[in-house]
């Protein structure tokens, strides 16, 4: 019965060391929620991590469309602690932008002019507060109204889809398209990203068109997730395991389908097409807004770039590109994945000089 022993002993003793390699972990993230904002205690006070990604768990802040695929849920207010996001807060309008966080939210001096910022992520403001986008600090410097209909996971031709349902019901000035150069595109072609169901834009019979949105409970996506419950439950419930599954792009989750349409057409086709629609737009400013991830000088990257900015000429639309301001930044004080505060700040900056 020794043998049994020695083995209950070791057993005790290498639980008991995940335990306290798990409070040790929970415990720096604490003091460093401290240190670096204002202090978190979550994760030392439950068990499971809550809204530990927001991949993972549907916090309520998208809804399904049938027409764009998914929208930011109307009237959504939460503090989120995602991979990444430190508890910043989210606040969607009644009219599904992202509310400014200004303290004005209807500008008092300038209200002829009204501005329209369209884009993904990069426009939305993952990982920053409410007041730390680039539309709420172009809304502040120039003291008129910005709405930002920014959405998480869009491609740039789907964000100006939803640009043209807004225009159609009202009134703007100015409209900002924003592309992250490298991505947008390319989320174009399909009809799930990362769990989401959407439009793609298709070549049918030699004419671009869109593609209808596909079955939002397919296995896979965010609304019939096909996740292996017990990876799922230490994902959830371990922050050690959430972060080496993160560090390894593990999906726990089982809601990230991604599924490019097979008549999608080409990037180069999707480029033309979405500028030549949006220099269209029955608008008096158009802005294209070039974004970059912090790998600004990948050749596929830069060939995609030029692309955009020879098609930008051909239409006439007046550009504001990025990549000079950035190329040679330190990338851990502007990108945090997304843009930083700091790199919304220089966005910001470059918009407003060229609007004023």
């Amino acid at each position: 019965m020794n043998w049994i022993r020695v083995l209950l002993i070791n057993v005790f003793i290498f639980f008991s060391l995940l335990v306290a390699v798990e409070m040790l972990a929970r415990s720096v993230w604490t003091i460093n929620s401290c240190i670096n904002a204002s202090c978190n205690f979550t994760k030392l006070s439950g068990i499971k991590l809550t809204n530990s990604v927001m991949s993972s768990e549907h916090i309520g802040l998208s809804r399904f469309d049938p027409d764009l695929g998914y929208v930011p849920a109307e009237n959504f207010d939460a503090a989120i602690y995602a991979k990444g996001w430190n508890g910043v807060r989210v606040t969607i309008n009644g009219e599904g932008y992202r509310v400014n966080g200004n303290n004005n939210e209807i500008a008092s001096n300038n209200n002829n002019v009204r501005i329209l910022s369209l884009g993904d992520s990069f426009t939305f403001g993952d990982q920053v507060s409410n007041n730390e986008t680039w539309s709420a600090c172009l809304e502040n410097k120039l003291d008129t109204t910005v709405d930002n209909a920014g959405v998480f996971g869009y491609g740039a031709a789907q964000a100006l889809k939803r640009g043209m349902k807004i225009t159609e019901a009202k009134k703007y000035s100015v409209v900002i398209l924003s592309v992250l150069v490298g991505s947008d595109f390319d989320r174009d072609q399909l009809v799930y990203r990362s769990g989401f169901p959407k439009p793609a834009l298709i070549l049918e019979d030699g004419k671009i068109q869109w593609s209808d949105v596909p079955n939002a409970n397919e296995p896979g996506t965010k609304y019939n997730p096909s996740r292996n419950e017990t990876f799922f439950y230490l994902y959830k419930h371990s922050f050690v395991a959430s972060l080496l599954m993160d560090e390894y792009n593990f999906d726990s989750s089982g809601d990230n389908l991604d599924r490019r349409h097979p008549k999608a057409a080409e990037k180069g086709q999707i480029i033309s097409w979405t500028l030549n629609e949006f220099s269209k737009l029955n608008i008096d400013r158009k802005i294209l807004l070039l974004q970059y991830l912090e790998y600004l000088r990948d050749d596929g990257v830069n060939t995609e770039r030029q692309l955009i900015l020879e098609q930008a000429a051909k239409t006439k639309l007046k550009v504001i590109d990025t990549y000079s301001t950035f190329v040679d930044k330190e990338p851990s004080l502007y990108w945090k994945g997304h843009h930083t505060p700091l790199g919304n700040q220089v966005v910001c900056d470059l918009v407003s000089r060229h609007l004023q």
